[in-house]
């Protein structure tokens, strides 16, 4: 009886860890649309790796390994101050899932663009900073520094570029450092150190 309890609480673990880690790979949806598009479908691609051999995840529990990811997401904006949709990702580092993405439009210019973001999905939360800023004609610099409640990478800073190629098409690459402050007190932050990089486009409609 003891036995089977014990290998009921490993499953229910290992199932929780697996759901933990579940979280899209990347930002990946640049801070540069306008009110004239309201809609925007997009999709990109990820490559992360640790950046050492003995990178653990949580507890020593989980070696994270290197691996490519995928999403997809949908967001509509509704009025000047609030976007709202939803993402479906996959992959090895960012395992599977889903989840609901909003986004409050805090400051905007030609030359500017501020916000914030908050992103839920099971077992899985985010808390991020949007940012861009047009650095030349349709070419804009951004980043989304975030704070997240997930197993792999809880904090994270990407920078990429984002070119809007004309009223409804952009693409954007982004590099990204990750890594973990929280869950291993033991680890230095080059073992749970994370690096990847990330191409995508979008649609705005």
């Amino acid at each position: 009886m003891v036995q089977r309890f014990a290998q009921l609480l490993a499953v229910l673990l290992s199932a929780w860890f697996a759901l933990w880690a579940c979280a899209p790979a990347a930002a990946m949806r640049p801070m540069t649309g306008s009110m004239d598009e309201p809609n925007e479908f997009g999709g990109g691609y990820t490559y992360a790796a640790p950046l050492t051999d003995t990178n653990r995840c949580a507890n020593d529990l989980i070696t994270c390994n290197p691996g490519s990811n995928g999403q997809i997401w949908y967001q509509h904006r509704f009025g000047e101050r609030f976007s709202l949709g939803g993402t479906l990702f996959g992959g090895q580092t960012s395992l599977f899932g889903g989840g609901v993405l909003g986004r409050f439009h805090l400051l905007e210019s030609d030359r500017l663009q501020l916000g914030g973001d908050v992103s839920l999905g099971f077992a899985w939360g985010e808390l991020g900073v949007p940012v861009a800023v047009r650095v030349a004609g349709p070419v804009w610099l951004y980043t989304e520094p975030t704070v997240a409640f997930r197993l792999v990478q809880p904090v994270r800073v990407p920078l990429g570029v984002a070119i809007n190629l004309d009223d409804h098409f952009s693409v954007a690459a982004e590099g990204a450092w990750g890594f973990d402050p929280f869950f291993n007190p033991g680890l230095s932050v080059a073992e749970t150190s994370y690096f990847s990089g990330s191409a995508g486009v979008s649609y705005r409609f």
